[in-house]
């Protein structure tokens, strides 16, 4: 993730939606223990990205953060291949 003055999410935010993309199958009970906060908590900061984006999707999220470099894409693994 790289700072950005015109990033509309604060770090939380970004950390929240760079976690979806580490751990893409994580639902919000594996993303609250990963990021130590409540699932209540997850929900709130997801309906805030959602408003600031002017998104409806966790993917649609992902995306625009993506293309904006507010988040990066993980490292690509061989899975022992």
């Amino acid at each position: 993730m790289r700072s950005d003055p015109d990033c509309l999410l604060t770090p939380a935010l970004r950390k929240l939606l760079q976690s979806c993309l580490d751990a893409a199958d994580a639902d919000e009970n594996a993303l609250a223990t990963k990021l130590c906060l409540s699932k209540s908590t997850i929900n709130k900061q997801f309906h805030a990205i959602y408003t600031l984006l002017g998104v409806h999707s966790k993917s649609a999220a992902i995306v625009l953060a993506l293309q904006k470099e507010w988040i990066t894409l993980p490292p690509l693994t061989d899975n022992g291949k």
